[in-house]
């Protein structure tokens, strides 16, 4: 037999096996396309064997991954036997979760305001009253002309007969920085882990210093390394009520306060009271019933020309009225400065020390300008 006759015998052979197979392989492909386009109809939403079309909820993501896939179209075209679809970017949809009527509304997921709601802060003013100088030592020292001093000139009675002599004496003065501070500690875990509380607790902690620092430059003891306060007898004058009689208006007591400053040949500015204190002034009527300083629709709320400047640093009951650009000096050693680092054993606990601190002095220059009162007795 030739060898053409034994490869036409072969063909006869395997044909009728080649049509089995590309018969079976037609079904099989056809039967996964149909199950694709199940698939599809049921991925928008289309339950087939409703016959009708649901209400789609899942549109998206996962329709466009196997609608729009360059596998699956080649899948369909035949030209590939199987087909990948990436679902990275898939999420799986929940079950519904609805309300039987009886079962009450819960939130399991409550919302989350951010930042921390800090605690209501006093407008702090007395230190900006005062005129601010650097300095760059950690002491000042001045000469200050005594109380008493007679240098005005007088005639002479008579040729012979002695001239006026005058009188001046001074008095050394030393004022020393005081280093005012507050620090807190925090483990390294909470503030790496609690964004901003590194910042809010900044924020606090310069507060509670210049808060401090106002309060020293009113009742610093001049002891323990703290500054004198205004407060401290030899630094201001006390009011000299005489005159004003029994159950006098707060107003005058203030206008003997600026009357005094003018006698010592100064200008008064500035006027400190207690909260209550000012509501009291606000609230005096005449015998008419009228408002004494304009009223509620007076914006102004000046008292004899000074506006007040309400602070709880005062007692209340007590009040300043002072000429601050001529009687003392606030003097700047180190600005205020946040420290951060490890102290004793805090490394080993794992714990972060916060220091906030600032260096100053204040001097009061003139006592006889800052004359402090008492509304003991004022109606």
């Amino acid at each position: 037999m030739s060898t053409n006759d034994e490869i036409m015998d072969a063909l006869r052979k395997v044909g009728p096996n080649l049509e089995m197979h590309a018969e079976k392989t037609r079904d099989k492909l056809n039967e996964i396309s149909a199950r694709m386009g199940e698939l599809e109809q049921y991925v928008v939403g289309i339950k087939p064997t409703s016959g009708a079309p649901a209400a789609s909820s899942r549109i998206g993501q996962l329709a466009a991954a196997v609608k729009d896939n360059d596998a699956v179209t080649a899948f369909k075209e035949r030209r590939q036997t199987s087909a990948r679809i990436p679902l990275d970017n898939y999420r799986r949809p929940s079950a519904a979760i609805t309300s039987d009527g009886a079962t009450p509304a819960i939130n399991p997921f409550p919302g989350v305001r951010p930042g921390i709601e800090a605690p209501l802060l006093e407008t702090l003013a007395i230190e900006d009253l005062i005129p601010h100088v650097d300095m760059t030592t950690g002491s000042i020292e001045w000469l200050r002309e005594k109380a008493g001093a007679d240098v005005r000139a007088a005639v002479q009675a008579a040729q012979g007969v002695r001239k006026k002599e005058g009188t001046l004496a001074f008095e050394a003065m030393e004022s020393k920085a005081a280093t005012a501070a507050v620090f807190l500690k925090f483990s390294k875990q909470v503030l790496d882990d609690q964004s901003g509380l590194a910042k809010y607790v900044e924020q606090r902690l310069s507060y509670g210093l210049d808060d401090g620092i106002d309060d020293l430059l009113l009742n610093g003891t001049g002891t323990n390394g703290e500054n004198e306060g205004m407060l401290l007898p030899a630094n201001h004058t006390a009011l000299d009520p005489a005159g004003l009689g029994a159950n006098a208006p707060m107003f005058d007591y203030i206008r003997r306060g600026k009357t005094q400053i003018r006698i010592a040949k100064g200008a008064a500015g500035s006027l400190l009271l207690h909260p209550s204190d000012a509501e009291a002034m606000d609230l005096t009527k005449d015998s008419e019933g009228r408002y004494m300083t304009g009223g509620p629709v007076d914006a102004s709320g000046r008292v004899w020309g000074l506006t007040p400047v309400e602070t709880t640093q005062i007692s209340e009951g007590q009040f300043v009225v002072a000429d601050f650009q001529r009687a003392a000096v606030f003097f700047d050693r180190m600005a205020a400065m946040l420290i951060l680092g490890y102290s004793e054993d805090d490394m080993v606990k794992n714990l972060v020390t916060m220091l906030m601190e600032r260096r100053f002095a204040v001097s009061w220059n003139r006592p006889s300008l800052i004359i402090v009162g008492s509304f003991t007795g004022a109606t």
